[in-house]
């Protein structure tokens, strides 16, 4: 098996088919975004108490083409409600005279790394999960206005510099890899041997 330099592209292109080694590239460069699709959503997770399709629904992925050797993972959204951090709804026994002594408290661990999970809420006013799963908490100390409980949006969880290094580092490893399997892959296709 030959060993090829991605450093070398132009003396590649002399000295091999121009197609075959734009085909190559383009293949081994969507291969590797796909790859660090998964090791962002890896590395995302790996922080933050979330699951891999919201994660997901966030990207959008702009493959390679020829004529164009680039590829670009683009994370766009707004902030993520805080239903889907893992809450969870536990009953408290409260000083008080009036309306019974229990009262529910919901409870929410955004990232992996905190020791404790945070109650909703704070001054007193209390978080509280509707039935649709959504967390609210109460503005004043009136009923009506309502406020939508959110944590951090997928593209502030995936700018971060510990996951952008191990993203890189990966990337810098598979995609020699990667063209050297393509590269290889089409030489011997375009000989006869496949």
């Amino acid at each position: 098996m030959l060993r090829f330099e991605l450093s070398n592209l132009e003396e590649l292109r002399r000295v091999y088919d121009p197609s075959l080694v734009e085909k190559a590239l383009v293949r081994s460069i969507n291969r590797v975004s796909e790859k660090a699709r998964t090791r962002v959503n890896r590395e995302v997770r790996s922080e933050y108490h979330i699951k891999a399709r919201d994660v997901n629904k966030a990207l959008s992925i702009h493959r390679a083409q020829r004529g164009q050797t680039e590829a670009l993972l683009v994370y766009a959204g707004a902030r993520i409600g805080l239903h889907k951090f893992g809450a969870r709804v536990r009953t408290v026994r409260v000083k008080t005279r009036r309306w019974g002594n229990t009262r529910r408290q919901v409870r929410v661990r955004v990232r992996k790394d905190s020791a404790l999970e945070s109650a909703v809420g704070g001054k007193g006013i209390a978080g509280f999960m509707s039935p649709q799963g959504f967390i609210y908490a109460r503005v004043g100390l009136k009923r009506t206005p309502l406020k939508f409980l959110a944590g951090p949006s997928v593209p502030h969880m995936v700018d971060n510099d510990t996951v952008l290094d191990q993203v890189n580092q990966m990337m810098a490893v598979e995609l020699p890899k990667e063209f050297n399997h393509h590269m290889d892959f089409y030489l011997q296709r375009q000989l006869g041997i496949i």
